[in-house]
């Protein structure tokens, strides 16, 4: 080999031993601001999410194979704790940007509730998906969220 190789292969392997620290350094954490808490009976937190109104501070939204239940209705400027939680299998709950600025990408373990503090300003439909295969009809697990005045 050449000296250039060398230079080449050091280059290479300094870029993959910085890109494999970020992602060790990864495991384990969760998006700023939210936290997470193990659920101890499913069957009231289906019942809070069948049961909220856009008056409550509290909503919730079921990930499940593959769907987002239910469709939720929000108030403009008002602040909420989106409680979001996987029924079956292992989902990633995403609100686009254009929400609140930023997107929101949170990996949802089976049976976990992890709370998201949300606020959107604007009024409008915004989307929400999946980002973690999910399943055969993964690409079709998509809703919205609608805020209104």
């Amino acid at each position: 080999m050449k000296r250039h190789d060398y230079a080449i292969l050091s280059l290479i392997a300094l870029v993959a031993l910085f890109f494999g620290y970020q992602l060790a350094s990864s495991f384990g954490k969760t998006q700023k601001n939210v936290t997470y808490r193990a659920i101890e009976n499913w069957s009231d937190f289906n019942n809070n999410a069948n049961t909220q109104s856009p008056d409550d501070e509290d909503i919730y939204l079921i990930a499940r194979q593959w769907e987002w239940s239910p469709v939720l209705e929000l108030k403009a400027g008002q602040s909420y704790l989106l409680h979001v939680a996987s029924e079956d299998i292992q989902h990633a709950f995403h609100l686009e940007k254009g929400a609140t600025g930023q997107s929101i990408d949170v990996l949802l373990q089976p049976k976990t509730e992890y709370i998201i503090p949300l606020k959107i300003e604007q009024e409008g439909q915004y989307a929400i998906g999946c980002t973690q295969y999910c399943g055969i009809e993964h690409n079709k697990m998509r809703s919205r969220i609608i805020v209104r005045k």
